[in-house]
């Protein structure tokens, strides 16, 4: 890992990190809340040091440069993955 990461190893960042399968989204037009899910096998993952980046994702909230910062960069090969069916779930409105 880096020097400057706040994972000591390479086992800590994968424990909480990697092994998330589920992605959320949220659309206020539908109030609906997206989740996308996959199937994967096991991650061969190296730690990369950029040569050079842009983080556009950072740059709009509610992230800043201010709040957020590249901690580490993975680099992963041979990875087999499946996306399952997008699912909706609708909030309910306030009463």
């Amino acid at each position: 890992m880096p020097p400057t990461s706040v994972f000591q190893t390479l086992d800590e960042a994968r424990a909480l990190i990697v092994d998330f399968v589920d992605a959320f989204a949220y659309d206020p037009d539908t109030r609906e809340v997206l989740i996308l899910r996959i199937e994967r096998g096991p991650w061969n993952i190296r730690v990369v040091q950029p040569i050079e980046h842009y983080l556009g994702y950072f740059q709009t909230p509610p992230f800043s440069p201010q709040n957020a910062e590249l901690d580490s960069v993975f680099y992963f090969t041979d990875t087999p993955y499946r996306w399952l069916p997008l699912l909706k779930e609708r909030q309910r409105r306030a009463e």
